[in-house]
């Protein structure tokens, strides 16, 4: 059968073809782009290029503030970044600013990450609960290095007293629920200075102080650990003022596992 010239109908597919052509080559270079571009544990993706969520932050181990970058980051909840920190920090309650969007503290379980566990080139995975930053994993095994001194968790000139005679007198000690021993440096005026041991077994210690018949006391210090507070409590005094009868340090020396 020789070849079917219907009028006009070679015209038509000519059309037909330059068309699809047409629309072939306009999506060319665009074909891998996505035409909303999706967010992926807080940094967008629209199929033009690679994601990370790798940083690094260089901010000084003795500022809290923590900054980082990670292109295209978005603060949302889930969103999940792997910081390696180039600095130990000394800072208490350190936060992390990823990408200028917003100082958030960072958190370890239920409290802020203890002070020194964050090691000069330290690589933490953090995932954003909408409020917090929290470390990924189990730290115990981190944190569980032996200490090559005490770490400081409370420190005052004028410490922790009393106003009256048998009434508790608190006072708050940040990040305390991360250890299971401490030691506090307690006074009762002149009689009795040192440290004293405490623990979750032993959780308050009795101390006394005699210099005369003048100068006289006894009072309780306890750590209540699962609220981060350290109290004392004055059961008499004679000679010296409340303030003379405190706690002036708190240190830890044994984390929880």
């Amino acid at each position: 059968m020789g070849y079917l010239d219907v009028p006009g109908l070679r015209r038509v597919w000519s059309y037909m073809k330059s068309y699809v052509d047409a629309c072939v080559e306009s999506r060319t270079g665009t074909a891998d782009r996505l035409a909303t571009a999706r967010a992926v544990d807080g940094v967008t993706f629209d199929g033009t290029a690679n994601i990370s969520h790798y940083a690094v932050c260089s901010t000084s181990g003795g500022t809290a503030a923590k900054t980082c970058s990670i292109t295209s980051f978005l603060l949302v909840t889930g969103a999940r970044v792997m910081v390696r920190f180039t600095n130990a920090n000394t800072a208490s309650h350190p936060t992390l600013n990823v990408s200028g969007t917003g100082a958030k503290y960072i958190y370890y379980k239920s409290t802020y990450i203890p002070t020194d566990s964050i090691k000069a080139g330290t690589v933490l995975e953090l995932v954003y609960s909408g409020s917090y930053w929290y470390a990924v994993g189990d730290l115990s095994g981190h944190l569980a290095e032996a200490l090559t001194s005490p770490i400081s968790l409370y420190s005052s000139a004028t410490g922790i007293y009393a106003s009256s005679l048998q009434a508790w007198a608190y006072t708050t000690v940040s990040g305390l629920s991360n250890w299971k021993e401490v030691r506090v440096w307690a006074e009762v005026g002149d009689g009795t200075r040192g440290y004293y041991m405490l623990n979750r077994s032993h959780t308050q210690a009795n101390l006394s102080g005699y210099v005369s018949t003048a100068y006289n006391g006894m009072m309780y210090v306890a750590c209540d650990f699962a609220n981060n507070r350290v109290g004392v409590y004055v059961t008499s005094k004679t000679g010296w003022g409340f303030s003379a009868l405190r706690v002036l340090s708190v240190e830890g020396l044994v984390r929880n596992a």
